[in-house]
């Protein structure tokens, strides 16, 4: 016998005897991002699964969404195999079938999700969100904190490198700081 052949075997004896489908592949808890696969049928990819074996795949992908502002979709299906054998009893070969039918964006977007879970509200980088994010990643509760400590408090916690200046986060506050430049420039 041939390594191909008891490889074939192997493979063949570890696949699951039930049909191809969500619900007779469904591990018990699955939950996450539904993605249309191969026949159109909704598969579930995880969210918020911090899996190290994505690791590498997902700093690659934002590495690229960063640099380049795409992807490429191979790394993008490499990380969809990974999540949806972890949601569904698949082998390899029908997983890597399913995931080739699946539509790119669709595919991206929950791949991209995974780590945090997909935002429900895309809503612009503001001041308040910045205060609050900035808060809250250092356990800090705001209403402990005097209303007028509370711009010096963000101030050690930006000179610490506890959390980004807020010209860095907020979408309007890099645009002021930049209007801000060209005033300071004037000979009034």
């Amino acid at each position: 016998m041939t390594p191909e052949t008891e490889a074939g075997k192997e493979n063949a004896a570890r696949r699951p005897a039930y049909p191809l489908t969500t619900e007779a592949r469904r591990k018990t808890g699955a939950t996450g991002t539904p993605v249309k696969m191969n026949g159109g049928e909704a598969w579930l990819l995880p969210d918020a699964l911090c899996a190290s074996s994505l690791d590498d795949l997902r700093d690659r992908i934002f590495d690229q969404m960063v640099r380049e502002r795409a992807v490429r979709l191979t790394e993008v299906r490499s990380a969809a195999l990974i999540l949806l054998r972890y949601n569904y009893d698949v082998t390899l070969p029908e997983a890597l079938a399913l995931v080739a039918g699946a539509e790119p964006k669709e595919l991206t977007d929950a791949v991209v999700a995974s780590p945090v879970g997909p935002q429900k509200n895309q809503r612009r980088q503001t001041y308040s969100m910045w205060v609050k994010a900035s808060l809250a990643a250092n356990n800090i509760d705001p209403d402990h904190i005097p209303q007028e400590l509370v711009h010096e408090v963000l101030e050690v916690l930006v000179r610490t490198g506890r959390t980004v200046p807020a010209d860095e986060y907020c979408d309007l506050a890099r645009h002021m700081r930049h209007k801000l430049q060209i005033l300071n420039q004037r000979d009034w």
